[in-house]
């Protein structure tokens, strides 16, 4: 099932989630997650969390990974060292201080894969 998109280049102007991601039987117990934010209006900010769940009805309230909020476009990444769900979906909010009663606006996209392996300094 890995790798693959939680979230294809999508445009965000209010709060809302994705569909659910099934991970299978197996899932992985260590994740990576990349945020990409293509287009950002000023003033803006993005929420995103990832949430998770055994059976995808349950969905648990405290987040696997919350990403910081976010004002600019450019790649994101966290980590999930210990992921005990099958199914994960993203949940955000948008807020904004702009003038003129402006909706936030983010174009983005979220990349759900398996962390990559580094090589230990000074190993034979």
């Amino acid at each position: 099932m890995l790798p693959c998109f939680v979230l294809d280049e999508i445009t965000i102007r209010e709060p809302g989630e994705s569909t659910a991601v099934d991970l299978g039987v197996d899932f992985p117990r260590s994740l990576n997650l990349t945020l990409g934010i293509t287009h950002a209006v000023e003033r803006g900010t993005l929420h995103l969390d990832i949430v998770g769940s055994e059976d995808g009805i349950r969905w648990h309230r405290k987040p696997l990974v919350s990403f910081p909020a976010k004002n600019y476009c450019g790649s994101y990444e966290a980590l999930s060292v210990s992921n005990p769900y099958r199914y994960l979906k993203a949940v955000w909010h948008v807020t904004s201080v702009a003038r003129g009663g402006n909706k936030p606006l983010f174009e983005l996209s979220l990349f759900l894969g398996l962390p990559k392996l580094r090589a230990m300094a000074g190993a034979a």
